[in-house]
């Protein structure tokens, strides 16, 4: 209601807010404890209903497609909900069920690293939903489906997305954002069932109607489209840098302005007579060219930059200058804060070219951190309290009959004498002097102290001091957070010629190394490690359980998706 309720009695100083135009002096209300439930209750009612609104639609849409009620459709997964229309239908028209096969292994998507490093001008191509489009385009549907129901079912939802995604564009172009979201939530369950047939026609085990022949003959087929799509655009000067399943990004020409394309009309994403410039050109010509049934490439987007650190582990650069992180690599949930302050300034140096700014920026940072500089809050461990102090001490053993690991920040409630309440965050920082020292460690020598002690290289950081000082700085075990820290940045180094990689992270600022700017260029195309990137040869090359499948169901080798698809254009 955005009114106040004190409690009782005479609040002046909260009253004083009505200035900022928080509260108003006559909206004033005296109430009791049971008016105050009423509407804490009523809050939690609000927010679910919120919650629900936005992430409740999908499940409740679907429950309007699939036999079964919101509750299950809310838990189930995609194959379930396939099989469920499947036996519904089969129900209806007196089919018998098909027998469940066993499971083997099969040839998957494509999933390429070209190029790691620093690239600029990005673009990423995908077909538009590439299985589901393949086996409506090629007709790749199991045999045991004798009524054809599966097809028909797929076209139907392919065609209805479609419908709900152009009604979410036309709203979002008119500026009617509240139409566009009602239609993108609309498209996103069916847009779930589209992509999972495939996966339940791979399940035979579970699926009852599936063939994993069939599932592979999606996947390989969807492998020669990816090699088909790459090799054109190699073709006219771009440069591809990543294949994931169902798309590539690439690195475009300098010369793109000059491709120039007028459309025919010939496929649904290209418009008869108008001329298309640049990267629209390309595609268009390629939509025309070689894209049938409901087969079609998108544009999913277009980046300044990117770094390619390893298979699914990159980071991008958007052209309002966020920064999207992609795999575990550079950052994750356990990324120290110290760490994650330097990463979020150093990587969009780097995506910005940046690379004698990245590294002035590192021995500065360095400098900091080795002179016990960053604050306690940023450099301490966070562990929250999942069991009582009595059940951590009875913990039990592992299955080799050993006592469970001791846990540090446990360990020194129990030395400070401190009962904790389970869900407690415990803040504690590593004091030790090497970076072998690790929070809490046995003796194993006969030394002192004697051979079993617990020797604590930690200590806990009282909550309060945290929150009330957050700049408060103390010891900590320099060497072992600078070794972290230089760990972390790994990973980066492979924008960096071969001689700063091996010289750039040191562990004592006085070992400052020199480079000049143009030692700086950030690079592409040499990875860190062996493996790390694939080379275009491998890529555009049938592998052998590919040639296996093709051989499997009599698919001439020298007469693949490519050639195919030239000679259907012709």
């Amino acid at each position: 209601t955005g009114q106040w309720y004190p409690i009782g009695g005479n609040q002046p100083e909260i009253k004083d807010l009505s200035k900022y135009g928080l509260v108003s002096e006559d909206k004033w209300e005296q109430v009791d404890g049971r008016f105050l439930i009423t509407e804490y209750l009523l809050d939690d009612l609000l927010e679910t209903e919120k919650v629900d609104d936005q992430f409740g639609q999908a499940a409740f849409l679907t429950a309007g497609l699939v036999p079964t009620g919101f509750l299950r459709s809310s838990s189930m997964g995609t194959a379930t909900m396939w099989k469920l229309l499947m036996l519904g239908w089969s129900y209806e028209n007196g089919l018998a069920i098909p027998d469940i096969l066993p499971k083997r292994n099969f040839v998957g998507g494509l999933s390429r690293l070209l190029q790691t490093g620093y690239n600029t001008n990005i673009v990423k191509l995908d077909y538009a939903s590439l299985y589901p489009s393949i086996q409506l385009s090629h007709d790749v549907f199991p045999k045991c489906d004798i009524s054809g129901a599966l097809e028909a079912m797929l076209q139907y939802l392919y065609d209805t997305r479609n419908k709900y995604k152009y009604l979410k564009n036309e709203y979002e172009a008119k500026g009617d954002e509240v139409n566009a979201i009602k239609f993108d939530r609309k498209q996103l369950p069916i847009k779930g069932l589209n992509n999972s047939a495939f996966g339940s026609i791979s399940a035979p085990y579970i699926f009852n109607w599936g063939d994993i022949d069939i599932g592979e003959m999606i996947t390989c087929t969807g492998r020669q489209y990816l090699r088909h799509m790459v090799q054109y655009f190699i073709d006219r000067g771009y440069k591809p840098l990543v294949l994931d399943t169902d798309g590539v990004n690439f690195s475009k020409p300098d010369n793109i302005e000059t491709h120039k394309y007028v459309g025919k009309g010939w496929h649904r994403f290209v418009e008869k007579g108008k001329e298309y410039v640049g990267l629209d050109a390309d595609v268009a010509e390629y939509n025309e060219r070689f894209m049938h049934g409901v087969m079609g490439l998108d544009n999913d987007g277009e980046w300044p930059s990117t770094i390619n650190l390893s298979r699914k582990n990159y980071a991008t650069l958007s052209p309002k200058g966020k920064i999207k992180l992609t795999g575990n690599s550079i950052k994750s949930k356990g990324t120290p804060k110290y760490i994650e302050n330097f990463l979020n300034k150093g990587i969009k140096m780097l995506l910005l070219g940046k690379g004698k700014e990245f590294v002035d920026y590192y021995y500065e940072y360095l400098e900091r951190v080795y002179n016990q500089q960053i604050p306690l809050v940023e450099i301490a461990n966070k562990s929250r309290v999942k069991k009582t102090i009595k059940a951590y001490e009875n913990r039990g053993l592992n299955k080799n009959g050993g006592m469970l690991p001791k846990q540090a920040h446990m360990e020194l409630l129990i030395k400070e004498g401190i009962q904790p309440s389970l869900g407690d965050t415990i803040y504690y920082v590593n004091n030790g002097t090497r970076k072998s020292h690790g929070d809490i460690q046995t003796r194993k020598t006969k030394k002192d102290p004697p051979e079993g002690t617990l020797v604590y290289n930690c200590y806990l950081i009282d909550n309060d001091m945290l929150e009330n000082n957050p700049e408060t700085t103390g010891e900590y075990n320099v060497a072992k957070y600078v070794d972290t820290f230089n760990k972390k940045l790994q990973p980066l180094m492979v924008v960096f010629n071969e001689n700063v990689r091996k010289t750039l992270l040191i562990d004592n600022p006085a070992d400052k190394q020199y480079f000049t700017r143009n030692e700086l260029e950030l690079i592409s195309g040499i990875p860190r490690k062996e493996g790390d990137q694939d080379t275009l040869e491998e890529l555009l090359t049938i592998s052998e359980e590919e040639l296996k499948f093709w051989d499997l169901v009599g698919v001439d080798n020298e007469y693949m998706i490519k050639d195919r698809l030239e000679e259907e254009v012709v």
